[in-house]
């Protein structure tokens, strides 16, 4: 036992050096793309799909998540059971530029009663705040809905129609190399992904 603590110790440890010698920011892929253009950041974890930034920077498939419909918990459509129950609602979304919202609004642009998102976001938190304090819905993945305070102001449904899911990427400048510290981050992500129930396996770096 006292060989696993040392071992986890030792992990720990290399994790807090790398993260106090690079910087870590949180946010959709769009509000990354200057940082990554300029250098500041060596590569983003987020969700992707297929556009106009695959010429500039390369996407590494790490992982997918499912996605499911959230609301406040007295919400008067919280019974629904399809997406055409809720074609009529106010809905809300992150900036969809290369991001799974992108895959979203296309798929939902071809239903019968397509989805209006009548107001974007810049960051997810600003959709979770107007959801809980008005009618609006949003979208989000699995690992927010299990959150421990998930359940005090909203509730994610189970819908007939299932969303598809996200892809999760690293994304990087393809005309740059990471450095020591961030290709040493890079490789724990792919390590947690790899042996996540939802990895993509064929990833072997």
């Amino acid at each position: 036992m006292s060989e696993k603590l040392q071992l986890q110790k030792e992990k720990e440890v290399g994790i807090q050096k790398v993260c106090h010698s690079e910087p870590i920011m949180e946010g959709q892929l769009l509000t990354m793309l200057t940082q990554l253009r300029q250098g500041e950041l060596d590569f983003t974890i987020n969700t992707y799909y297929p556009g106009s930034l695959d010429a500039e920077f390369s996407f590494e498939q790490l992982m997918q998540k499912e996605y499911k419909v959230i609301m406040r918990k007295d919400h008067p459509l919280r019974h629904a059971k399809s997406l055409n129950e809720l074609a009529d609602c106010d809905w809300t979304m992150p900036t969809p530029r290369g991001t799974y919202y992108k895959q979203l609004a296309d798929v939902f642009s071809m239903m019968e009663r397509p989805m209006v998102f009548s107001v974007t976001c810049e960051t997810l938190i600003g959709c979770l705040s107007l959801v809980a304090q008005s009618d609006f819905l949003t979208i989000v993945s699995v690992d927010t809905i299990d959150e421990p305070l998930f359940d005090q102001r909203y509730i994610a449904l189970d819908l007939k129609e299932k969303l598809p899911y996200a892809t999760f990427a690293l994304v990087q400048r393809r005309d740059a190399t990471l450095t020591p510290a961030g290709e040493h981050l890079a490789r724990l992500f792919r390590i947690y992904c790899r042996n996540s129930d939802n990895g993509i396996q064929h990833n072997k770096s």
